[in-house]
């Protein structure tokens, strides 16, 4: 967790399920973990990004970690 301005920012695992739950328990194989991100006013409340996650397990994970780089990025 990073803190910028009072904004507190969090990257954290998320799981995309991108199967078909109607065919009982295996639809859970049919899933990938990605990075998301979260943000929070006081540690407490958070919420998490609009694009979090995407059915594209690399674009997730890029979106994410670039939109975390972009609010620390120090130019």
């Amino acid at each position: 967790i990073l803190e910028r301005d009072g904004q507190f920012y969090m990257l954290y695992c998320g799981r995309v399920f991108t199967g078909d739950r109607s065919a009982g328990p295996q639809w859970e194989t049919s899933s990938f973990e990605t990075v998301c991100l979260a943000t929070s006013p006081d540690l407490v409340h958070w919420t998490k990004d609009p694009a979090n996650p995407t059915t594209d397990e690399m674009a997730a994970t890029a979106a994410a970690i670039r939109r975390y780089q972009e609010v620390f990025d120090t130019h």
